[in-house]
């Protein structure tokens, strides 16, 4: 899942060097339904701020296509800002199982 990420990352933003790392919840087996999806985007060669939200808004666009996420928000307002993802863990748990 984190790998289809990164690729998605790398064609929207036109970087090979991203890499994403997923963490939280979902890792660990824990997650809920109403879990959201906590991943951290490195490699990103970002000069300013406007920089990082028009970035962060090109993959939150290119990912609101996936099934797999539920509903999706890029929040730039905050100190640091985030993509916040809900999505869909039963689809999740069998792409995992299979």
């Amino acid at each position: 899942m984190h790998k289809r990420i990164e690729n998605i990352a790398r064609n929207e933003l036109n970087c090979e060097r991203i890499v994403v790392k997923v963490f939280g919840s979902l890792i660990t087996g824990l997650a809920l339904e109403s879990s959201d999806m906590d991943m951290a985007i490195t490699g990103l060669e970002i000069t300013d701020r406007q920089t990082l939200i028009e970035d962060m808004r090109t993959l939150t666009q290119a990912l609101n296509s996936w099934d797999l996420i539920k509903d999706l928000k890029s929040i730039d307002t905050a100190s640091i800002p985030v993509i916040k993802a809900k999505i869909d863990l039963k689809k999740i748990r069998k792409l995992i199982q299979n």
